[in-house]
């Protein structure tokens, strides 16, 4: 069912649980304490499970268009808001209009951006060992654009580069254990340890 969470059972059986205006959701993530969070597609909101309910509310306007990521990490929800990741994926111009931002939303629905681009695109969330929220990244508009992994500690306001791909875009990450995570890369495609 496009633009709606369906909650479906081992038969196959779906029931749509939460339906919001827009057309396109992009993302979801689930905290066993804070609940489920879901990012928009096409206008860049977070929705919120209220807790204790069915219902869901529009938490944070992140002001671009899609949430492709969110991860829940202590107290917070982290949303990977972009402008252009798709154009990003499908075109092989060196110049492609990209815009992209790492928030921190509290419960109370108030947010902060921990770090920003304007020729990189975030594409994955992940939490590392040191609780430092990484995010994977596609480039564009550089003599050498590279998917990238950065580290940005929320308490510290410092982002730090941890990984650099030979791949245009690195569109995923798997934690191994160990402080170990698997990527995948696009634009040369390949898997990485």
């Amino acid at each position: 069912e496009p633009g709606a969470i369906v909650e479906v059972n081992t038969k196959g059986k779906g029931e749509a649980i939460f339906t919001p205006e827009q057309k396109h959701l992009r993302s979801l993530a689930l905290s066993d304490s804070l609940g489920v969070f879901v990012g928009g597609g096409e206008r860049g909101v977070v929705y919120r499970q209220v807790p204790s309910s069915d219902d869901f509310i529009a938490m944070f306007d992140t002001r671009l268009p899609e949430v492709v990521d969110l991860i829940v990490a202590g107290d917070y929800v982290y949303a990977a808001a972009v402008k252009g990741a798709a154009a990003l994926i499908e075109s092989e111009k060196s110049k492609v209009d990209v815009r992209a931002q790492l928030w921190q939303i509290d419960m109370v629905g108030t947010g902060q951006v921990l770090a920003g681009s304007n020729d990189e695109a975030i594409f994955d969330l992940a939490v590392d060992r040191h609780g430092n929220i990484l995010a994977s990244t596609g480039a564009t508009g550089r003599d050498d654009p590279r998917g990238r992994i950065y580290a940005v500690s929320a308490e510290k306001r410092m982002v730090s580069l941890v990984y650099q791909s030979v791949s245009r875009r690195i569109t995923q990450m798997v934690e191994l254990g160990e402080g170990k995570f698997a990527t995948i890369g696009g634009g040369g495609g390949r898997v990485a340890e």
